[in-house]
């Protein structure tokens, strides 16, 4: 049987979500609703912040992570990539696949991401605000 192996891609998500200028950020809207608005992760002055930091998110992600058997019988492989809100209160919401390989990879992506504990949510002028991040997820095969 094949095993699975796993791979983070994390330096290029720190290049991503480590820019060396913060800026404020640019507010982006869903709805005309107030609730709706959220935030680029890469614009903020005071982004979100996991506990144990990004890169203990990143290994809760890849470490609860399962192979879909009907993805490794079918041998697809591939990188799913999700978007995702974290909200004003640190939870993690509005999951939606941005690539879907599909044979259930996507799901067991979802899965895997709302394992992970709640951040300390981004906040403007000390309040907090709702935030859009992304994550790739890379699925490989090795025999």
């Amino acid at each position: 049987m094949k095993k699975m192996f796993f791979s983070s891609l994390f330096a290029v998500l720190m290049l991503v979500l480590c820019q060396n200028e913060m800026v404020h950020a640019q507010e982006k809207s869903t709805a005309t609703k107030t609730d709706a608005k959220f935030y680029e992760f890469q614009k903020l002055k005071n982004p979100p912040t996991y506990p144990g930091g990004v890169e203990q998110f990143y290994k809760t992600v890849f470490n609860n992570v399962n192979y879909p058997e009907a993805a490794s019988k079918k041998n697809v492989q591939g990188t799913v990539v999700l978007s995702f809100i974290i909200e004003k209160n640190g939870a993690i919401g509005n999951i939606s696949p941005d690539k879907d390989l599909g044979s259930g990879l996507t799901e067991a992506a979802i899965v895997a991401l709302k394992s992970t504990k709640k951040w300390a949510p981004a906040k403007i002028d000390g309040k907090p605000v709702r935030v859009k991040m992304n994550i790739p997820i890379k699925f490989s095969l090795k025999s």
